[in-house]
């Protein structure tokens, strides 16, 4: 006589490291980038235009994050005065 026996296994997903270059992903970076910087200042310069204020100055990039989707969205957190 045969005998089965049936053990489903645990379901597990592999999650990806920040690290990590996955499309569709937030991914923190490093405020000193050139890059950051250039969207930052660029940022500043173009908010007084649009909204009709005085002169803002950037004090500090804060924080800085990248998602790779179609294209490359950045999200950053500003000082400004």
């Amino acid at each position: 006589m045969v005998r089965l026996s049936c053990t489903p296994l645990r379901k597990t997903r592999q999650v990806a490291d920040e690290d990590d270059d996955v499309s569709g992903r937030c991914k923190t970076i490093d405020v000193n980038e050139t890059t950051v910087k250039e969207m930052a200042e660029f940022d500043t310069s173009s908010i007084p235009e649009k909204a009709n204020l005085g002169a803002v100055i950037l004090i500090k990039i804060i924080k800085a994050k990248s998602q790779f989707v179609a294209g490359i969205n950045f999200k950053m957190t500003l000082e400004q005065d």
